[in-house]
């Protein structure tokens, strides 16, 4: 799908969100056609402290990035006493200390609709930006147009999800990857890949490598959305008032 000049970083927020500048802002595209503003980030659940590494991120998908990225961006209500102890996860009980959400603004607007589009280094999406895609899916029937199926996919996407699944996991990674490289100062930072050359403009791999990794999911999210007239592109999030329960991890679909 053609390029489209959605308002990535919009600096005209103030009106809907004026606590946080969103990264995705998109009239008519949220819940009951209200503004979507969507917060994309992309984390790595591991640390160079082997004690800061958390548990839970080895059982449950995403469980040592979404928990606190849900609750900066949604915020968490006060649960509990401080003599409950520390929140478990397990069955809900303990303290929470309450946290203003970074989009408190929009989220007490009823023409606003926040989402957290959270991606991790090891290839984790969570279910908003799952839920994204199908619906992207949806409107074009799982089809590829015609330069899609002649100059774009391979043996393993013969789908527009599996296709667009792909190039968002590959632009993720490329990024991730260049901003090690440039972290180290290694020389090979920011050369263009070569294996690539001939691929269309709009959703060009080489244009999308960049030493931010969120920007090149924005880059690749404003390529692939659909006219935002057409459809919603995502239903609210829900936020409870403690820690967030993390999503199972999910892994596009190539068929």
């Amino acid at each position: 799908m053609r390029n489209r000049p959605y308002p990535v970083e919009p600096r005209d927020h103030l009106g809907y969100s004026n606590d946080y500048r969103p990264d995705v802002s998109v009239a008519g595209a949220g819940r009951s056609r209200s503004r979507l503003i969507g917060d994309v980030k992309f984390k790595d659940s591991l640390s160079s402290n082997p004690e800061d590494v958390g548990q839970r991120g080895a059982f449950v998908g995403l469980g040592n990035t979404e928990p606190g990225t849900s609750a900066d961006i949604f915020g968490l209500e006060q649960r509990g006493a401080v003599g409950d102890g520390d929140f478990r996860p397990s069955d809900g009980g303990g303290y929470v200390a309450y946290k203003k959400a970074d989009y408190a603004h929009a989220l007490s607007r009823s023409d606003t609709d926040v989402q957290m589009y959270l991606f991790e280094t090891f290839g984790g999406w969570c279910n908003a930006v799952k839920r994204l895609f199908y619906q992207m899916k949806d409107k074009v029937r799982n089809k590829l147009s015609k330069r899609q199926h002649e100059d774009e996919a391979s043996w393993s996407t013969r789908s527009w999800l599996s296709l667009q699944a792909q190039r968002m996991s590959v632009a993720l990674q490329l990024a991730a990857a260049e901003e090690i490289a440039t972290e180290l100062r290694l020389a090979a930072a920011g050369n263009t890949n070569p294996r690539y050359p001939t691929r269309p403009k709009d959703i060009h791999l080489e244009n999308l490598e960049t030493p931010s990794p969120k920007k090149s999911a924005l880059r690749l999210w404003a390529a692939l959305a659909p006219e935002p007239e057409a459809t919603s592109l995502a239903g609210r999030q829900r936020h409870p008032s403690h820690a967030h329960q993390a999503h199972p991890l999910y892994r596009p679909s190539v068929t």
